[in-house]
Parts: structure tokens; sequence; C-alpha cells
């Protein structure tokens, strides 16, 4: 768990650092889920960043890092492990997208 909140900060700093006049939100995960054993955290990529999942395992270890360029600006998810899907929710849109998980992300 450690290791996400670093990368978390890491991100949270290059933010900062890039952008100097602006505001920012100190909080690092928008979302999480719990399944099978495995917590999938939906990090704070900023409003115009790709959608970040970090799985992470019982132990507090990264297990998977899925990034998703095509996803901007999502604040919530749902993972559906039948059809290998990962869905956003976009709430300044108003909307929903799906996104097809890559082979081994949920195994």
């Amino acid at each position: 768990m450690a290791s996400v909140l670093q990368e978390a900060v890491d991100s949270a700093r290059a933010t900062l650092l890039n952008d100097a006049g602006g505001t920012y939100a100190l909080r690092y995960v928008f979302d999480a889920s719990f399944e099978d054993g495995v917590l999938w955290l939906l990090l704070n990529t900023t409003e115009y960043g790709p959608a970040v999942l970090v799985a992470v395992d019982s132990s507090g270890r990264t297990k998977r890092r899925l990034r998703f360029p095509d996803v901007i600006g999502a604040r919530a998810f749902a993972i559906d492990r039948g059809n290998r899907m990962a869905y956003f929710a976009i709430l300044s849109a108003a909307s929903v997208v799906r996104s097809s998980l890559p082979r081994g992300a949920i195994d």
C-alpha cells in the first residue's frame, strides 16, 4: 500500500510543479473496489489526466497498474470480470465509458 500512496504523492507533486497557479485536490484515490482479495483503486490523475487503476494484493503490494489514456476525468469505476471490461463514470460529462481490460489484468 505504501508504494501506491507514494505513487499518488509523486503524481501530485509533479502536477504542483507543472502548474504553480492552480488549486489542488489532496484526494489521491477517487474510488475503490474490493474483489476476490484484490483492492482496486482509481487514482486521482487530475481532471484532464487518463484514468489509472491500481490493483493491490492483501500484503499491500501493487499487482497491476493499468492506464486508460482514452478515459479522461473518471471519478468512479466498476469492473465486469466476466466480460473483462472496466466502466468509468465521467461525472463532468454525465456519461459512462467502457474500456476493455488487457488479458491477465484480472487473473
